[in-house]
């Protein structure tokens, strides 16, 4: 921050009045300044805040996408393991099947064979 030190020349033939008013006109014309230094480092973090902002749901974004996801790989795993641990229920009623079929046929053939030999 600049300071800036006002030498101002207030010609004698003013009266007091006149005098107190450029003073002031003085002090208000500083204080003008500061205001509009304050207005510009306002704006500056404005836009600092708003680039903030922007990046901040970009990021929140790509990570409502990455859960998405991962929801989707978590039930599509879930799924894979329910039918994995289905599979070896189904596998044993497809072999008691097979082992069925086999005696049966087996028992059919005994039968065959001994009533045509």
């Amino acid at each position: 921050m600049h300071i800036f030190i006002v030498f101002f020349f207030v010609p004698r033939t003013l009266d007091e009045k006149t005098r107190n008013i450029y003073k002031e006109n003085v002090d208000l014309d500083e204080s003008l300044r500061i205001y509009k230094q304050e207005i510009d480092n306002l704006r500056k973090i404005k836009a600092q805040l708003t680039k903030q902002a922007t990046t901040i749901m970009s990021d929140k974004e790509m990570n409502d996408n990455l859960i998405k996801d991962k929801i989707e790989q978590a039930q599509k795993q879930t799924k894979l393991i329910k039918e994995v641990k289905k599979k070896p229920e189904i596998n044993r009623k497809i072999l008691s099947f097979i082992v069925l079929v086999k005696r049966k046929n087996s028992m059919f053939r005994n039968i065959f064979n001994t009533i045509y030999r």
